[in-house]
């Protein structure tokens, strides 16, 4: 998402390629990745980074992960810490979040969030019925949507004194074993991780269709949130 290669070209890439994050930097802006997930594979070895994934908040972390929150704390006191002459020219501000990563969805969500009973609260997702699985996987879109306005809500205090904005993306799609049993469904997605496009740049095509069927979960959960069928 960060860089003009595909996933198959970007583990060998010039030793000396910059990203976006890099332009982003070199244009005089001040540059803060946090990182509630697995790493940035190499993205913000160049600015200043912050891995929540350790952290122990009370009400946030618990059994050695942190629920996507946790991002947000401190964030003044993050900010705060860049260079006061590039904070002067702006901010910019990435947050990789946990999401709805599975095969443990259940772990995604905390308890006052999961709107959706009863759900699948084993890895083992093929010994989980179709609408537990559902249930877990919309339990964390209901938190992911709880993050967001929660991110909304403090930019709307910087606006004082600033002109804040936000993006959100998608860099993949989920699958819950639409097309194949879920027994396969480590396989369906190691398959899908080695697929190569045919015709069009890897890159494009998996962020235009992931972020499609990530987001196509969106909807969905908040028309069961607000009752409808």
């Amino acid at each position: 998402m960060f860089s003009n290669f595909g996933r198959e070209a970007y583990d060998s890439r010039p030793a000396n390629y910059e990203g976006l994050l890099d332009v982003l930097q070199h244009s005089g802006l001040a540059v803060v990745w946090i990182d509630n997930q697995s790493g940035c594979k190499g993205v913000c070895d160049r600015v200043a980074s912050v891995d929540t994934t350790s952290l122990k908040v009370p009400g946030l972390c618990d059994g050695g992960e942190c629920f996507d929150e946790v991002m947000l704390q401190n964030m003044e006191e993050r900010i705060a810490a860049l260079p006061a002459e590039r904070r002067a020219r702006g901010v910019v501000v990435v947050m990789h979040q946990i999401g709805g990563h599975g095969p443990a969805y259940y772990q995604r969500s905390p308890p006052a969030f999961k709107k959706f009973l009863p759900e699948c609260i084993n890895n083992a997702l093929q010994s989980c019925g179709r609408d537990e699985l559902m249930n877990a996987y919309d339990n964390s879109v209901v938190y992911a949507d709880h993050l967001l306005g929660s991110a909304i809500r403090w930019l709307k205090t910087q606006e004082a004194h600033n002109s804040p904005a936000m993006l959100y993306v998608a860099d993949h799609g989920e699958s819950l074993g639409e097309k194949q049993p879920l027994p396969a469904w480590h396989a369906l997605r190691d398959g899908a991780r080695r697929a190569k496009a045919r015709t069009l740049d890897h890159l494009a095509v998996a962020g235009i269709r992931t972020a499609q069927q990530y987001h196509h979960g969106l909807p969905q959960a908040a028309a069961r949130c607000a009752g409808e069928p």
